[in-house]
């Protein structure tokens, strides 16, 4: 890219008459041709030669090759450089073109070193931005992550429970098929007369209930419900034995009483 750099540019606050216009010079003014066409046959640009020459003041061949070997790896070392004069002065010399070149070179690398530092800094603010951005993505995922979670939480709870509830039916079902008792919900159940059990019949209904209530893979809840129920039945069956057996000594004594009575009579 050519750049072209006047003193206008450069120091915008300093008024110039217009007859006193700058205007650029050409570098080939100042460097010899014969040089230039060695330094051309090296393969190297017509930029690069003109520049190595004015920059050694004309020193020869051997200066402007070590002049490039020093400075290729510059930012601007490809870069066209055009020196600068005001229009009808007399031709600068070789050494002041190559010093207002120099000047003119310095101030294009701290015009570019300027917008580099400005370029960084709205990297850095753009860095920051997109930091920012980044932790809000990462909050809201985290917070979504957590929401199905607690779904996922719920959605299995209702699980368990209907699970549970389709187990304590099936349960109440094989109940009902042990001993006997029709199936249906409670409000299609028929009315039955409460039987009376002797205190041998209701131990064995106990058992019995033992047996089907307790199943190894029982929830905790059932097995608890069952096991008040076997106490329940169990302590009726306690009831009805110690009233059997109050019955029955006052059975025994009633009829020893009466015997006693008959012998009383006949004598």
């Amino acid at each position: 890219m050519q750049v072209l750099i006047t003193y206008i540019e450069n120091n915008p606050n300093e008024q110039q008459p217009p007859q006193q216009q700058q205007q650029p010079n050409e570098i080939a003014k100042y460097v010899k041709e014969e040089d230039v066409a060695i330094l051309l046959s090296e393969g190297h640009s017509l930029n690069v030669a003109q520049k190595a020459l004015l920059f050694t003041s004309n020193k020869g061949v051997e200066a402007a090759r070590q002049w490039i070997q020093e400075h290729k790896d510059d930012a601007d070392f490809q870069e066209e450089l055009q020196v600068v004069g005001q229009a009808g002065e007399k031709k600068m010399s070789p050494e002041e073109a190559a010093f207002k070149a120099r000047e003119l070179q310095q101030k294009l690398r701290e015009k570019r070193k300027q917008a580099d530092e400005q370029a960084a800094i709205e990297h850095e603010k753009n860095r920051i931005i997109s930091g920012k951005q980044m932790n809000d993505v990462r909050r809201e995922l985290e917070e979504q992550k957590k929401r199905q979670a607690a779904e996922q939480a719920k959605r299995d709870r209702m699980e368990f429970l209907k699970a549970k509830e389709e187990m304590e039916e099936q349960l109440r079902r094989e109940k009902e098929a042990r001993f006997g008792k029709s199936f249906g919900g409670p409000a299609q159940k028929p009315k039955q007369e409460q039987k009376n059990y002797t205190p041998i019949e209701l131990f064995e209904v106990g058992i019995k209930q033992i047996k089907v209530a307790q199943p190894p893979d029982l929830l905790p809840d059932v097995a608890m419900q069952s096991l008040s129920l076997i106490t329940k039945i169990l302590g009726i069956a306690i009831n009805y034995t110690r009233k059997y057996i109050k019955e029955s000594i006052r059975t025994k004594v009633q009829e020893n009483f009466i015997n006693f009575l008959s012998l009383l009579n006949k004598n």
